[in-house]
């Protein structure tokens, strides 16, 4: 997670700054924050864009930054800081996350942060992914979807709504390809042909075997099975966390 803040006011800045890493600490996360002492030096970095951008300037450049951001249709969360609360409708306009009437203190960041997490998790809930199958299309959440499982050059997708044994669909596209078409960190390569969702585990353990939640078992593949099982369990504990 990349945190941007753009403040003149040290004071202001080690504020939010301080208020993001003890966020982290309590949450087990990692924050990373960048702080820049005007929009001028902010639009002249390459960013590559934040998780989340702090906009506490004094001026009227803070909203000005803020509408261009907002023109651009830039990534990320914005949360917008200001002396005077008569700003929030403009800022509201231009779809901030957040807006601070000052002082800032470190309480309003954190809550932020929490909102972010959940605003994460729904948005995630809602992504959804669409395979050609049969001269047609097929839409469904990613979320639904328990596995996929290949045969050459074909995929067969179980999702949520499967027939216990039936895939939902079969498509002709390669296992590669369907992680690319996904792109999402919840899919893991168990063994060969093999790619489950780890949101669908109900169990595994570090020998042999992972247990989806339908029933259907999988073994683990034999090279880099300590690998594997550390993932998991690396996903599970951050999912818990989250």
């Amino acid at each position: 997670m990349e945190f941007a803040v753009i403040s003149e006011s040290i004071r202001e800045t080690k504020k939010i700054y301080g208020a993001i890493y003890e966020w982290g600490m309590r949450r087990k996360k990692a924050p990373s924050v960048r702080t820049f002492r005007s929009a001028r030096e902010y639009l002249k970095a390459d960013t590559g864009g934040f998780t989340m951008t702090f906009i506490a300037l004094h001026d009227s450049t803070g909203m000005e930054l803020l509408q261009r951001l907002y023109e651009q249709n830039a990534p990320g969360l914005f949360i917008f800081v200001s002396d005077d609360e008569r700003q929030a409708l403009q800022a509201i306009r231009c779809h901030v996350f957040g807006y601070y009437v000052r002082p800032v203190n470190k309480e309003k960041v954190m809550t932020s942060l929490d909102d972010m997490i959940l605003f994460e998790k729904r948005f995630d809930a809602r992504k959804q992914v669409t395979f050609p199958s049969h001269r047609q299309k097929v839409t469904l959440p990613v979320a639904s979807i328990e596995y996929i499982l290949s045969d050459n050059h074909y995929i067969d997708v179980y999702a949520a709504s499967s027939e216990p044994g039936r895939p939902s669909f079969s498509c002709r596209m390669k296992l590669s390809e369907a992680e690319q078409l996904l792109d999402d960190a919840r899919f893991l390569h168990c063994n060969r042909g093999v790619l489950i969702n780890m949101d669908r585990v109900a169990s595994f353990d570090d020998r042999q075997f992972l247990r989806m939640e339908n029933g259907e078992n999988f073994e683990i593949k034999k090279s880099g099975r300590s690998q594997i099982a550390g993932l998991l369990r690396h996903y599970r504990k951050e999912s818990r966390l989250g």
